[in-house]
């Protein structure tokens, strides 16, 4: 029987020999995300079929942003005609898609003047944004602004040891 027991410790030992590591275990870099959340005022120029000229803008951008700097969020904005004794003009709420210092943006609007629901496509780079307001009937509004929204920031990846 003493035979037995020794052969089985033995074959275990060499079985178990090459699972042994010198280097401490390192999971992998975490995929952490970053949430952020900015008030923003800006002013655009409009141009289109229904007005051209300047508008106030201020409204909050929020983003979600992963370690790889894709970065998903929305942006709501409320924009104040500046021809007009800075009257509430429109309402916009878009979603916001891409990387941290430029986004696609998609969404709706509403426009406060003539009561009516239009759609909005558009781009933000940085401290940059242009796009378009599509109305039901299909005119085309342009716009092309600065803003204070500026680059989402980036999380930092963290790889955490195991204690010793």
């Amino acid at each position: 029987m003493k035979f037995n027991v020794f052969a089985l410790g033995l074959a275990a030992t060499v079985a178990l020999a090459g699972t042994a590591s010198a280097e401490p275990h390192r999971p992998p870099a975490s995929d952490a995300t970053t949430s952020t959340t900015k008030g923003f005022i800006g002013l655009n120029w409009t141009f289109g079929s229904k007005a051209s000229g300047p508008e106030a803008v201020i409204g909050v951008a929020h983003g979600n942003v992963d370690s790889s700097g894709e970065m998903k969020g929305a942006k709501a904005a409320v924009h104040f005609n500046l021809s007009n004794d800075f009257a509430p003009g429109k309402v916009k709420l878009t979603g916001l898609f891409g990387k941290t210092d430029a986004q696609a943006e998609i969404g709706l609007g509403y426009n406060l003047g003539d009561l009516s629901w239009f759609g909005v496509v558009g781009v933000n780079i940085n401290y940059l944004s242009g796009g378009a307001d599509i109305g039901s009937s299909g005119q085309l509004d342009g716009y092309i602004g600065i803003h204070s929204i500026g680059e989402f920031d980036t999380p930092v990846k963290v790889t955490t040891l195991p204690p010793t």
